[in-house]
């Protein structure tokens, strides 16, 4: 096993090979869950290695070699939880630098946890159900993070890049191009952006699907939920103009009845609806229209109705759209 430090090797060839390949596997899912969680946990590692093993390994057989790792450290010996020392490849570290990207200055350790949660991960790798794989608490986390040569605290449970790893950390090297559109228009948008305005952004620049759009908002560890179809940065300030704005948006679409009588109804056209040419309105409006032909006034197009009473939205074909 590539992991085992020279201490380690020297144990275990002087050993029988049952032990070495206890060693192996024991020391590979520690590694493996501190990878995806942040820090393993001695009670999951004995779980899983028992497993692995096809027998029931003693706690203290465990400790005993994930100790004898040169870089084994306890981050909460009460609670069972330890690390082996920064490492090159880790689901918290990825996070993180996500987060510190978005933000562009720093991130709090709740934002960090909240990130961990919905970030996914591959399961397949501890071959374990996910249901039994449990994450690193906060105060763990925080004594991670305080420990990354890279990152420096500027508050109690407040990081940031270090100087030098804020220089050559590049955000196209951290972020998926959906999440960086996002980005850019959440940043645009005054801080917040409404799931319509981010389904029309991705479409726009041909980088996926709606459904894309919103698998990216639900498993990115850098965007939120700040309210009913509004979304903003995890961790950066909200901006009170661009949360009204947005809200306000998100309130505008329903039927507004105008002066000489006819209703309005404020709707958005995304690229996928124009090429499509075929939009679905609520059932709100279909009580108000009749099939025929009208005319959409931003962009000016024709639009021809069709009202199918036996559905709750009506199926209107555009015509050749017409400036």
């Amino acid at each position: 096993f590539h992991q085992l430090n020279s201490k380690a090797d020297v144990v275990v060839k002087a050993d029988s090979n049952r032990l070495r390949g206890d060693a192996q596997t024991i020391l590979q899912r520690a590694l493996l869950m501190s990878r995806i969680t942040g820090a393993a946990n001695i009670n999951f590692v004995t779980s899983v290695a028992s497993e692995a093993l096809g027998r029931t390994l003693d706690l203290q057989e465990v400790r005993a070699w994930c100790a004898i790792h040169d870089d084994f450290e306890w981050l909460d010996e009460k609670g069972g939880w330890f690390w082996f020392g920064p490492e090159p490849e880790s689901r918290l570290y990825t996070v993180v630098r996500k987060q510190l990207v978005a933000t562009g200055d720093r991130i709090d350790l709740v934002d960090v946890q909240a990130g961990m949660n919905v970030f996914p991960c591959d399961y397949n790798k501890v071959k374990v159900n996910d249901s039994d794989l449990f994450g690193a608490p906060g105060v763990v986390l925080g004594q991670v993070l305080s420990r990354l040569p890279w990152l420096q605290s500027v508050d109690q449970n407040i990081f940031m890049f270090t100087p030098e790893e804020a220089h050559k950390t590049e955000p196209a090297d951290m972020l998926t191009e959906v999440e960086q559109a996002i980005l850019d228009l959440i940043r645009a948008n005054h801080s917040v952006a409404t799931r319509a305005q981010i389904h029309a952004r991705i479409t726009k620049l041909g980088l996926g699907t709606e459904k894309a759009a919103d698998t990216e908002l639900e498993r990115s560890p850098i965007f939120m939920k700040v309210g009913p179809g509004l979304y903003a940065v995890r961790g950066a300030p909200l901006d009170p103009q661009g949360l009204t704005s947005a809200s306000s948006g998100q309130r505008s679409n329903s039927p507004v009845p105008t002066d000489d009588g006819p209703v309005r109804w404020p709707l958005l056209l995304s690229e996928k609806v124009i090429k499509t040419r075929h939009i679905f309105l609520p059932a709100s409006v279909a009580k108000r229209l009749k099939g025929g032909d009208y005319q959409v006034l931003d962009p000016a197009v024709t639009v021809q109705v069709q009202i199918n009473p036996k559905q709750s939205y009506i199926n209107g074909l555009f015509a050749p759209l017409m400036q």
